[in-house]
């Protein structure tokens, strides 16, 4: 589609527009200007739930009130922990979404204050009038001062670096800062990406945004900040990793069972005890109340965590293993020698069927990441530098290769810096002959040689794809002869009709409303934009890429609706909005076909094909290429480079200009 130049000239007047609603934006939203309005009850359940306990406890709540579909909301477990304590009664706050939105009256929250025992904070006033953000969090103070006298709610100053609104993969309410990966359930934090805030939490649940700290610039989206070489010196080669449970359904495990084929011994509360081969236990929260429990293997056997399932089977652990008490859970903590811990994630994020050289690439990238978390001083989440998950690196998901261990054993220390700090080297599964840079996140291009947008290709042709009609000629070129040709995931399309895609978006729209309300603005007839505020679009007359990012990926997409025109911004929100759920692509596969992860589009590195019948517009082809963000390395170009000849060095060089590789021994 070629693009109107009248419509683009509004397209860009509205973007200069957004400066200056960003001057009124915190205003509208109660996370901007909490003293403004008042407090949603959903949000005053969740603040007071965790005033008693972690949130983990209230998950692990057995009964619900709600009716099932309402139960993956996010304020479900805070009230449903409520009602069980008879905080609250469904009399008084009837479970359901309307309730949980609405505000919180003066009548409810004093028989709340009654019920927990501050009847002294009960204010005669008005007793349907609303209860304003500054007198609950007056009161909250006190209640703390009672529920919580040993501060395990504390305030901190954090970065925010990501949400799901600029990182397609991260979940619902999960930020990405530099403390790690925390909760925000049912608060409105897109505002602050790239900024300091400070904040409340228990555990890694925030509570309240207190308000920007001093504003640093959005860098290179990280999960944690570059860390100076320098602080790697005298750091413990050793890795905290915490073990989620079985098919990572939670982070903390009701039970632990643990055994060994050569013994193994537990010391807990200065009491050694021994168990002989093959023997079994089970340790429950009960057991280890007073402290940690540690699990140590004889000689140099490893750990079985009978029961815990991965990809493998059971899993087995290097190391030794801590086991802390979190309510009536228990987290699993492995300690492991750094390069034993790359044994155990190299073969989990890249296949031993990709060869030695593919083995070192993954090798030295896992231990720059790694090394970034042990500079940082940080322990994120229950005491560790990260977890065993995608939201840091897989970790024993696969068993120990001997190709894996290979790569690891041949690149022993190596880790990427750039200007005396370490990266984050981003990768993701496939590309689609190009690669993007960082500012789809919003981050400093200049300030991050080493993520830019280039040609994964033999030819290393440069595109100026940022052009509509050079990218749509790009990409429906089934036959560019870039590495990952025979990929299933290098070329994709499905077809839908423009009823269903219409479907699609009113089901996605008010999602993408709520969890990343600076990614959707409404288009007025003179140009300007503001906030979408009403998810109505009326009938779907069509849907458009309008902008593009440097290598091609989409930054901004029109529906254009009989009610009102939306804008959709950055790459993970319309991956989001174009998604269709459980959607078959054609693609390259032996098949034919396939299903992307999730219910979002493979990549953002997609065009719109109108289908016509005459001149009525039926439906769409919808278009693309790659599998994943697009930023750093394909790790199936690596496989395609090697195959080539390429080796390690000359791969990382390609796809981390202006890197050093050093060795962590000799800094």
């Amino acid at each position: 589609m070629k693009r109107r130049s009248g419509k683009w000239i509004g397209i860009l007047g509205g973007i200069c527009v957004i400066v200056m609603l960003l001057s009124w934006i915190p205003e509208k939203n109660e996370a901007y200007s909490e003293l403004s309005a008042g407090i949603s009850r959903g949000r005053a359940a969740k603040s007071l739930a965790l005033a008693f306990v972690d949130k983990d406890v209230c998950i692990q709540t057995e009964q619900s009130f709600f009716e099932v579909q309402e139960n993956d909301k996010w304020y479900v477990p805070y009230m449903n922990y409520l009602y069980n304590c008879g905080y609250i009664t469904t009399d008084l706050m009837p479970p359901n979404q309307k309730t949980a939105e609405g505000r919180l009256t003066q009548r409810e929250w004093a028989i709340i204050l009654q019920n927990i025992g501050m009847s002294d904070r009960i204010k005669e006033t008005n007793q349907e009038a609303e209860v304003s953000f500054e007198q609950f969090w007056e009161d909250y103070q006190a209640i703390l001062q009672k529920t919580d006298p040993s501060q395990t709610i504390v305030r901190k100053t954090i970065t925010l670096y990501q949400t799901a609104a600029n990182l397609a993969d991260a979940k619902p309410w999960e930020a990405y800062t530099d403390i790690g990966v925390l909760g925000f359930d049912g608060i409105a934090l897109d505002y602050y990406l790239g900024k300091q805030i400070l904040v409340s939490l228990r555990g890694t649940e925030i509570i309240r945004v207190f308000g920007e700290e001093d504003p640093v610039p959005v860098e290179e989206p990280e999960t944690m900040e570059p860390q100076s070489v320098e602080q790697t010196k005298g750091v413990e080669q050793e890795i905290r990793v915490l073990i989620q449970a079985s098919d990572y359904s939670q982070k903390l495990h009701n039970s632990v069972s643990i055994t060994s084929a050569e013994g193994f011994r537990t010391i807990y509360a200065d009491a050694v005890t021994c168990y002989a081969p093959g023997e079994s236990i089970t340790i429950t929260s009960e057991q280890i109340s007073s402290g940690s429990m540690i699990v140590e293997p004889e000689g140099a056997s490893e750990l079985i965590l009978s029961s815990v399932h991965r990809s493998q089977g059971t899993p087995s652990y290097p190391g030794r293993l801590e086991l802390t008490a979190q309510g009536n859970q228990i987290a699993v903590i492995n300690i492991v020698d750094i390069e034993k811990y790359l044994t155990r994630v190299v073969p989990s994020e890249m296949p031993a069927s990709y060869g030695i050289e593919a083995a070192k690439v993954q090798a030295i990238c896992a231990r720059t990441y790694a090394w970034q978390k042990l500079a940082s001083g940080q322990c994120p989440e229950y005491g560790a530098h990260v977890d065993d998950s995608t939201n840091y690196q897989v970790y024993n998901a696969i068993a120990e290769q001997e190709i894996s261990t290979q790569g690891v054993e041949a690149t022993a220390g190596l880790i990427l810096t750039n200007q005396g700090k370490i990266i984050t080297p981003y990768y993701f599964s496939t590309s689609c002959g190009y690669t993007a840079d960082n500012q789809i996140w919003g981050g400093n291009t200049a300030d991050y040689p080493y993520l830019t947008a280039k040609a994964v290709s033999l030819t290393q042709e440069s595109l100026n794809l940022t052009d509509e009609a050079t990218f749509q000629a790009f990409i429906l070129n089934k036959e560019y002869p870039a590495y990952e040709i025979g990929f299933p995931w290098y070329r994709w399309e499905y077809s839908i009709d423009i009823n269903a895609l219409e479907t699609v978006i009113k089901e996605r729209l008010p999602s993408l409303m709520a969890n990343r309300p600076h990614n959707t603005w409404t288009v007025h007839e003179d140009g300007t934009m503001s906030e979408t505020s009403n998810a109505e679009i009326g009938k779907l007359v069509s849907v458009e890429i309008v902008s593009r990012y440097t290598g091609g990926i989409a930054a901004q997409l029109k529906i254009t609706g009989t009610e009102q025109t939306i804008i959709i911004q950055q790459e993970s929100s319309i991956r989001a909005i174009l998604g269709s759920p459980d959607q078959t692509y054609i693609n390259k596969s032996e098949s034919g076909s396939g299903k992307s992860e999730g219910n979002y589009l493979p990549s953002a590195f997609v065009c719109l094909i109108p289908i016509m019948d005459g001149e009525t517009l039926t439906g769409y082809r919808i278009c693309g290429g790659g599998n994943g963000h697009g930023i750093g390395m394909s790790q199936n170009g690596v496989y395609a480079m090697t195959m080539q000849g390429k080796n390690w060095q000359e791969i990382i060089a390609y796809f981390y200009p202006s890197i050093e590789v050093k060795n962590i021994s000799q800094i």
